[in-house]
């Protein structure tokens, strides 16, 4: 039997067990109270693409304690990178969780191509957009419906839908600069379509970056 003179003295070690066990436990009550708040609130799904902490993919399995990702290359396009990596569900208390799949189906995207300065600037900006409208008319129209549906239930600051072309000059050369808004799912695959004609039909282009 243990003697203790001060029962202040019982009370001060026990909490400092409980203090470490809490400590130790902190972390796999955090993902599984993560888990669980991932199931009401639907934050992300499978097949959703999130951005968390740097890492960026498509979720492929939520877990108790874990969601598994397929990484994505976002400068190709969101191409499938092969790499397939992990995140503790308890990182949606300490991170900033991005959804690109969340209630609106479309993403704002640019493609940035580099002319000399003999480049006709507003032959070239037409050309622009008449090929990306054309990739992305469906899209606009769609993005159109989406964005007045979301209005009505939450704040949205008015933007056009239409692609925008906005002009750099350097010293040496003219950086243009398309941002539109394309399909989430589907960007790599319009992206590579719009590359390819703006390659075909504009003239003189020294660089062209996805």
């Amino acid at each position: 039997m243990v003697w203790v003179d001060d029962p202040k003295e019982i009370v001060l070690v026990i909490g400092i067990i409980w203090g470490a066990i809490f400590v130790a436990l902190r972390g796999l009550i955090q993902n599984m109270v993560g888990s669980l708040i991932l199931m009401v609130t639907r934050i992300y799904r499978i097949g959703d693409r999130i951005q968390v902490k740097g890492v960026y993919g498509t979720v492929m399995d939520i877990g108790v304690f874990r969601t598994t990702l397929m990484k994505l290359d976002e400068e190709s396009g969101d191409h499938p990178t092969g790499q397939i990596t992990t995140i503790p569900n308890g990182i949606l208390f300490r991170e900033t969780i991005t959804n690109t799949s969340r209630e609106l189906s479309f993403r704002g995207d640019e493609i940035r191509i580099t002319l000399p300065f003999s480049a006709n600037i507003q032959k070239t900006r037409e050309l622009l957009v008449d090929i990306v409208s054309r990739h992305t008319v469906e899209i606009q129209d769609k993005a159109a419906r989406e964005i007045e549906h979301m209005s009505d239930r939450k704040y949205l600051p008015e933007f056009g839908t239409e692609p925008t072309v906005f002009v750099h000059l350097d010293k040496h050369q003219i950086l243009m600069v398309v941002k539109y808004y394309t399909e989430s799912s589907r960007r790599a695959e319009i992206k590579n379509g719009i590359v390819e004609e703006i390659s075909q039909v504009i003239p003189g282009i020294l660089d062209v970056e996805r």
